[in-house]
């Protein structure tokens, strides 16, 4: 597991964060084979979700059980790392990005309502392609290989940049809580 630190000055777009860091937790959680078989599983029946200007991705929800080390590892990071106050209610997504394909506007997961979105995350499935960087407020890409899991904080802003060649796949998602305070 490693520890990808954004320090404060990195992220002066955000001038009234008053964290002095903002972590991104990535781990080696699946192999090949067993990413494989969840693009085999998932790759039907996708939704496209088109505003050109800053997306362009086919999803489809998906149980996250289907993956109990997902999960494991996500209250593990939480529990070791982040100590965020979660519900154990979630959103889980498999997700396309062809050739052109994109999330290219830096964002956040955070929705505004009586429970908030707190623990995001990103598994990507393949490494056979070429651009589709996830990226956070820095603009410095993050490396990730096929059954690499990045885990952040949902108010950390990122992006998917657009695939030059290839077709990149993951699942991704996040985990609620009570609003921050």
């Amino acid at each position: 597991m490693s520890l990808i630190t954004l320090q404060k000055e990195n992220y002066m777009q955000m001038p009234h964060q008053n964290y002095e860091q903002i972590v991104v937790i990535s781990k080696s959680l699946l192999d090949k084979t067993q990413c494989n078989e969840l693009i085999t599983r998932y790759d039907n029946n996708l939704q496209s979700i088109v505003q050109k200007t800053y997306r362009d991705v086919l999803i489809t929800d998906i149980p996250i059980l289907d993956i109990p080390q997902l999960l494991d590892s996500l209250q593990y990071i939480n529990q070791h790392h982040f100590k965020l106050d979660l519900y154990l209610h979630w959103e889980c997504f498999f997700a396309r990005y062809d050739q052109g394909m994109h999330y290219n506007s830096l964002h956040i997961d955070c929705i505004a309502g009586d429970h908030q979105r707190k623990l995001s995350f990103s598994l990507l499935l393949n490494d056979d392609f070429q651009g589709g960087d996830f990226a956070t407020v820095t603009e410095s890409s993050v490396a990730c290989d096929a059954g690499k899991l990045l885990v952040f904080p949902s108010f950390l802003p990122h992006k998917i940049s657009p695939v030059e060649s290839g077709t990149r796949y993951a699942i991704f998602g996040w985990i609620y809580g009570p609003n921050f305070k």
